[in-house]
Protein backbone atom coordinates (compact mmCIF):
# COMPACT_ATOMS: atom_id res chain seq x y z
CA UNK A 1 0.00 0.00 0.00
CA UNK A 2 1.33 3.44 -1.00
CA UNK A 3 0.33 6.39 1.20
CA UNK A 4 -0.16 9.69 -0.64
CA UNK A 5 -0.69 13.21 0.68
CA UNK A 6 0.07 12.34 4.29
CA UNK A 7 0.71 16.01 5.12
CA UNK A 8 -2.65 17.08 3.71
CA UNK A 9 -6.07 17.02 5.34
CA UNK A 10 -7.20 14.19 3.09
CA UNK A 11 -4.48 11.55 2.75
CA UNK A 12 -5.18 8.69 0.37
CA UNK A 13 -4.02 5.10 0.05
CA UNK A 14 -3.07 3.46 -3.25
CA UNK A 15 -1.93 0.02 -4.31
CA UNK A 16 1.12 -0.11 -6.57
CA UNK A 17 0.79 -2.26 -9.68
CA UNK A 18 3.78 -4.45 -10.56
CA UNK A 19 1.96 -5.12 -13.85
CA UNK A 20 1.72 -1.39 -14.64
CA UNK A 21 2.78 -0.04 -18.00
CA UNK A 22 4.65 3.17 -18.75
CA UNK A 23 2.70 3.54 -21.99
CA UNK A 24 -0.53 2.46 -23.65
CA UNK A 25 0.69 -1.07 -24.28
CA UNK A 26 -2.60 -2.86 -24.81
CA UNK A 27 -0.86 -5.93 -26.21
CA UNK A 28 0.64 -6.66 -22.80
CA UNK A 29 -2.74 -6.95 -21.06
CA UNK A 30 -1.84 -4.69 -18.14
CA UNK A 31 -3.89 -1.85 -16.62
CA UNK A 32 -5.62 0.40 -19.11
CA UNK A 33 -9.02 1.64 -20.26
CA UNK A 34 -9.94 2.77 -23.78
CA UNK A 35 -12.96 4.60 -25.16
CA UNK A 36 -12.16 4.28 -28.88
CA UNK A 37 -12.67 7.15 -31.33
CA UNK A 38 -12.50 5.17 -34.58
CA UNK A 39 -15.60 3.85 -36.33
CA UNK A 40 -16.48 2.20 -39.63
CA UNK A 41 -17.55 4.44 -42.49
CA UNK A 42 -20.35 1.91 -43.06
CA UNK A 43 -21.63 1.27 -39.52
CA UNK A 44 -23.67 -1.76 -40.61
CA UNK A 45 -21.33 -3.99 -42.66
CA UNK A 46 -22.15 -7.57 -43.61
CA UNK A 47 -19.17 -8.76 -41.54
CA UNK A 48 -16.62 -7.36 -39.10
CA UNK A 49 -13.37 -6.23 -40.76
CA UNK A 50 -10.31 -8.46 -40.20
CA UNK A 51 -8.24 -7.74 -37.10
CA UNK A 52 -5.24 -6.89 -39.29
CA UNK A 53 -7.27 -4.17 -41.03
CA UNK A 54 -8.55 -2.75 -37.75
CA UNK A 55 -4.97 -2.56 -36.45
CA UNK A 56 -4.24 -0.10 -39.25
CA UNK A 57 -7.20 2.15 -38.45
CA UNK A 58 -5.25 5.12 -37.15
CA UNK A 59 -6.58 8.65 -36.81
CA UNK A 60 -4.49 9.73 -39.80
CA UNK A 61 -5.56 6.77 -41.96
CA UNK A 62 -9.23 7.23 -41.12
CA UNK A 63 -9.10 10.92 -42.06
CA UNK A 64 -8.23 10.10 -45.68
CA UNK A 65 -10.91 10.33 -48.42
CA UNK A 66 -12.42 6.94 -49.25
CA UNK A 67 -11.16 5.27 -46.06
CA UNK A 68 -13.12 2.34 -44.62
CA UNK A 69 -12.98 4.00 -41.21
CA UNK A 70 -13.66 7.44 -39.80
CA UNK A 71 -12.84 9.44 -36.69
CA UNK A 72 -16.00 9.51 -34.59
CA UNK A 73 -16.89 12.79 -32.85
CA UNK A 74 -17.38 12.95 -29.10
CA UNK A 75 -20.85 13.34 -27.67
CA UNK A 76 -20.41 15.35 -24.46
CA UNK A 77 -22.50 13.88 -21.70
CA UNK A 78 -22.96 10.61 -23.59
CA UNK A 79 -19.69 9.38 -25.12
CA UNK A 80 -16.19 10.87 -24.85
CA UNK A 81 -13.19 9.03 -26.26
CA UNK A 82 -9.84 8.71 -24.52
CA UNK A 83 -7.32 6.36 -22.92
CA UNK A 84 -5.77 5.85 -19.50
CA UNK A 85 -2.91 3.63 -18.34
CA UNK A 86 -2.72 3.07 -14.58
CA UNK A 87 0.36 2.73 -12.37
CA UNK A 88 -1.56 2.70 -9.08
CA UNK A 89 -5.22 2.33 -8.05
CA UNK A 90 -6.72 4.23 -5.16
CA UNK A 91 -7.68 1.95 -2.28
CA UNK A 92 -10.98 2.53 -0.46
CA UNK A 93 -11.27 0.98 2.99
CA UNK A 94 -14.98 1.53 3.64
CA UNK A 95 -17.81 0.64 3.48
CA UNK A 96 -15.90 -2.35 2.14
CA UNK A 97 -12.53 -2.90 0.49
CA UNK A 98 -12.58 -1.55 -3.07
CA UNK A 99 -10.62 0.31 -5.73
CA UNK A 100 -11.78 3.73 -6.92
CA UNK A 101 -11.96 3.47 -10.70
CA UNK A 102 -12.27 7.24 -11.14
CA UNK A 103 -9.00 8.27 -9.45
CA UNK A 104 -6.41 9.16 -12.07
CA UNK A 105 -3.71 10.49 -9.74
CA UNK A 106 -1.27 7.82 -10.95
CA UNK A 107 -2.58 7.36 -14.48
CA UNK A 108 -1.25 8.47 -17.85
CA UNK A 109 -4.07 9.85 -19.98
CA UNK A 110 -4.48 10.61 -23.68
CA UNK A 111 -7.17 13.05 -24.83
CA UNK A 112 -9.56 12.32 -21.93
CA UNK A 113 -9.18 10.30 -18.73
CA UNK A 114 -11.08 7.00 -18.80
CA UNK A 115 -11.93 5.34 -15.45
CA UNK A 116 -10.60 1.84 -14.83
CA UNK A 117 -12.89 -0.95 -15.96
CA UNK A 118 -14.60 1.18 -18.60
CA UNK A 119 -14.47 0.67 -22.38
CA UNK A 120 -16.50 1.58 -25.42
CA UNK A 121 -16.65 2.76 -29.00
CA UNK A 122 -18.85 4.01 -31.84
CA UNK A 123 -17.36 1.43 -34.19
CA UNK A 124 -20.26 -0.52 -35.67
CA UNK A 125 -23.88 -1.57 -35.23
CA UNK A 126 -22.86 -5.15 -35.98
CA UNK A 127 -22.48 -7.31 -32.88
CA UNK A 128 -19.00 -8.67 -32.24
CA UNK A 129 -17.09 -5.84 -33.93
CA UNK A 130 -16.33 -3.76 -30.83
CA UNK A 131 -12.80 -2.42 -30.32
CA UNK A 132 -13.12 -0.52 -27.03
CA UNK A 133 -11.24 -2.43 -24.33
CA UNK A 134 -10.07 -2.40 -20.73
CA UNK A 135 -7.74 -4.51 -18.63
CA UNK A 136 -7.22 -4.71 -14.87
CA UNK A 137 -4.31 -6.77 -13.58
CA UNK A 138 -3.56 -7.07 -9.86
CA UNK A 139 -0.86 -9.70 -10.39
CA UNK A 140 1.97 -9.23 -7.90
CA UNK A 141 -0.22 -7.50 -5.30
CA UNK A 142 -1.81 -8.93 -2.14
CA UNK A 143 -5.32 -8.30 -3.48
CA UNK A 144 -7.79 -10.35 -5.49
CA UNK A 145 -10.95 -9.43 -7.36
CA UNK A 146 -14.34 -10.31 -5.93
CA UNK A 147 -15.42 -12.40 -8.91
CA UNK A 148 -19.03 -12.72 -7.73
CA UNK A 149 -19.54 -9.00 -7.09
CA UNK A 150 -17.77 -7.53 -10.11
CA UNK A 151 -19.64 -8.47 -13.28
CA UNK A 152 -19.18 -6.65 -16.57
CA UNK A 153 -21.64 -6.74 -19.43
CA UNK A 154 -19.53 -6.85 -22.57
CA UNK A 155 -19.17 -8.82 -25.75
CA UNK A 156 -15.97 -10.54 -24.67
CA UNK A 157 -15.03 -10.40 -21.00
CA UNK A 158 -12.71 -12.83 -19.25
CA UNK A 159 -11.57 -12.82 -15.65
CA UNK A 160 -9.70 -14.75 -13.00
CA UNK A 161 -8.95 -13.93 -9.36
CA UNK A 162 -6.53 -11.08 -10.19
CA UNK A 163 -7.16 -10.13 -13.80
CA UNK A 164 -10.10 -9.04 -15.92
CA UNK A 165 -10.17 -8.05 -19.59
CA UNK A 166 -13.15 -6.77 -21.52
CA UNK A 167 -14.14 -5.63 -25.00
CA UNK A 168 -17.18 -3.37 -25.13
CA UNK A 169 -18.81 -1.05 -27.61
CA UNK A 170 -21.71 -0.46 -29.96
CA UNK A 171 -22.94 2.55 -31.88
CA UNK A 172 -22.28 4.15 -29.50
CA UNK A 173 -21.95 1.87 -26.49
CA UNK A 174 -19.80 1.23 -23.44
CA UNK A 175 -19.57 -0.80 -20.25
CA UNK A 176 -18.59 0.33 -16.76
CA UNK A 177 -18.66 -0.66 -13.14
CA UNK A 178 -21.68 0.43 -11.15
CA UNK A 179 -20.62 3.29 -8.86
CA UNK A 180 -17.13 3.01 -10.42
CA UNK A 181 -16.00 0.76 -7.58
CA UNK A 182 -14.02 -2.45 -8.07
CA UNK A 183 -14.63 -4.71 -5.09
CA UNK A 184 -11.59 -6.61 -3.88
CA UNK A 185 -10.30 -8.54 -0.89
CA UNK A 186 -6.90 -9.53 0.40
CA UNK A 187 -5.49 -12.89 -0.57
CA UNK A 188 -5.89 -14.04 3.04
CA UNK A 189 -9.50 -12.86 3.25
CA UNK A 190 -10.35 -14.44 -0.09
CA UNK A 191 -9.00 -17.79 1.07
CA UNK A 192 -11.24 -17.55 4.13
CA UNK A 193 -14.31 -17.06 1.93
CA UNK A 194 -15.00 -13.45 2.84
CA UNK A 195 -16.98 -11.74 0.09
CA UNK A 196 -19.89 -9.56 -0.88
CA UNK A 197 -22.10 -9.78 -3.96
CA UNK A 198 -23.86 -6.44 -3.63
CA UNK A 199 -22.23 -4.70 -6.60
CA UNK A 200 -22.73 -5.35 -10.31
CA UNK A 201 -21.97 -3.44 -13.47
CA UNK A 202 -24.12 -1.41 -15.77
CA UNK A 203 -23.89 -1.16 -19.53
CA UNK A 204 -24.90 1.74 -21.76
CA UNK A 205 -25.70 1.18 -25.41
CA UNK A 206 -27.80 3.61 -27.38
CA UNK A 207 -29.04 2.94 -30.92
Amino acid sequence: VYCFGMESRKPREFISLPAASAAFDRSAGLNYAVMHNIGLTDPAPSACPPAAAVAGFSRAACSQPGALCRVTPDRPGAFVSGMAAFKKYRLLLSPRLALDATDGTFAISWKSFVPAGRAGDCFSRLSGCSVGSFSIDLTGTDFVLDSEANVWQGENTSTDDQRVHGICGGYCGYCKLRNDRLLISTVKADAAGIGDSSTTSESKNSP
